[in-house]
Parts: C-alpha cells; structure tokens; sequence
C-alpha cells in the first residue's frame, strides 16, 4: 500500500524572494553547462570529456 498526502508550503515575501532567486541561478548555470557541452560535442565529438 501506498500513501502520500500533499502538504501546501507557505512561505513568507522574503523567503519566496531568495528561492527564485536561487532558482534562476541554477537555471543560468545549468544552461551555461548544456552550452559549454553542446559546444564540445559539436566541434570535436571524439575528444569530448565533459561528461566522461
């Protein structure tokens, strides 16, 4: 048997603040990372170690 139960998190101005905050900086960093990736497999797809 399963269970779960959704439990609404509020969180006051400033706090809601600092998430999005953080949030568009791993969303900047993980784009920036995809890029640098996408980069290296494109102009040389034997040599790429980005991921290795």
């Amino acid at each position: 048997m399963k269970f779960n139960r959704k439990i609404e998190i509020v969180f006051n101005h400033k706090t809601t603040l600092i998430l999005d905050s953080q949030s568009q900086i791993c969303n900047t960093l993980y784009n920036e990372l995809l890029e640098k990736i996408n980069q290296e497999y494109k102009n040389n797809p034997k040599d790429a170690t980005l991921l290795k």
